[in-house]
């Protein structure tokens, strides 16, 4: 527990528990936008602000691009930074939830998201036991639905993974370092946000 709560910390998340946008203005940033600061090797950049959809009929639908884990891959247990990218803008409509019968990484009623800057790719703090299986559902229910920021629902999806029982993965970073788009990107979107908590409905 102490170690997702400092993974949190360590992500800029929003810390209050509320199913409306609850963005605030990092001390660090205030005076500068573009201003940057470094913890524990993880860069921390101005935060992207939760955005509500807004009906655009031309706006193409939302899809699942990539996701980490991967579907069917085989991670470390320990500390699990959980992403999943989209084609689209994502507005912050949504609530990820487990895959029966796998186990659920991210279990609970609230959820502390972080929101890159082009508002595709979110991503959250999870935990991965070893030699357990999960599953990731997204848009299973219509209370939990994904929504673009042009207002489009993303169709229900979700992905499986298993877990070793190698070397548990101690930190935010250490996680962030196994995911192979973090890697891939000129200049990785770890940890530009401190986005929102939310609530699942009953």
């Amino acid at each position: 527990m102490k170690t997702v709560l400092l993974g949190l910390a360590i992500l800029g998340l929003a810390t209050a528990a509320t199913a409306r946008p609850a963005a605030k203005t990092p001390p660090a940033t205030a005076a500068d936008p573009t201003a940057t600061t470094d913890v524990e090797g993880v860069t921390v950049t101005p935060e992207a602000q939760c955005l509500d959809p807004k009906p655009d009929p031309s706006a193409p639908a939302p899809k699942v691009v990539s996701t980490y884990p991967a579907n069917g891959a085989v991670i470390r247990p320990g500390v699990l930074v959980v992403r999943v990218t989209f084609n689209v803008p994502m507005s912050c409509k949504g609530f990820f939830s487990g895959a029966p019968p796998f186990n659920n990484p991210c279990p609970g009623r609230e959820q502390n998201w972080t929101l890159s800057f082009d508002r595709m790719s979110i991503r959250t703090v999870c935990r991965a036991d070893a030699n357990l299986e999960y599953g990731v559902a997204i848009s299973d229910r219509s209370e939990n639905r994904f929504i673009s920021l042009g207002d489009k629902p993303l169709e229900p999806y979700a992905f499986r993974f298993s877990v070793s029982a190698e070397t548990e993965v101690r930190t935010i970073r250490e996680s962030l370092a196994e995911d192979a788009a973090v890697e891939a990107a000129a200049q990785p979107q770890l940890t530009p946000v401190r986005v929102r908590a939310l609530s699942a409905k009953p």
